[in-house]
């Protein structure tokens, strides 16, 4: 089943993934899909369960940690079949604090969302400081590529 809905469940704390989930939002709405922006601290992961299309957005935490608002969504992923979900991944960071570690968060995530099965439609895109000034441009080429994918 095809479907024009796109679920962008994101975790931010200093604004910048939120930001990006926004302007993805935007971008996709402007191509006639439908965006759900949830937050991840408020997200019931069971609702992975009726969705087809989910982009996975969050923030490092402190030392390449995932961040805390996606700890219950890793928690209960043994509880939600992902087989045939198409997902993308979203990671905010900032290489000055942690070179090594860099988008260590959306990694953790990553890896535990694909090891249950769900199907990974496009590298991740990975975000270094303030992702304003690259918006328009970064984030526009992630977005059509994204596109392209999901309208194959």
């Amino acid at each position: 089943m095809i479907t024009n809905t796109i679920s962008i469940i994101y975790a931010s704390s200093s604004g910048n993934t939120l930001f990006v989930s926004e302007f993805v939002a935007g971008k996709l709405d402007e191509q006639g899909f439908t965006t759900d922006l949830i937050n991840a601290d408020i997200f019931d992961p069971m609702d992975l369960n009726k969705m087809d299309n989910v982009l996975f957005a969050t923030s490092t935490w402190e030392h390449g940690e995932i961040h805390p608002f996606f700890h219950n969504t890793i928690k209960r992923l043994d509880q939600i079949d992902l087989q045939g979900r198409k997902v993308a991944f979203i990671g905010t960071g900032d290489r000055r604090y942690e070179p090594i570690l860099f988008c260590g968060g959306m990694e953790i995530l990553r890896k535990e969302v694909l090891s249950r099965g769900a199907d990974e439609i496009l590298s991740p895109l990975r975000l270094d400081g303030d992702p304003r000034p690259n918006a328009d441009s970064t984030v526009s080429k992630w977005v059509d590529k994204l596109l392209t994918v999901l309208e194959a």
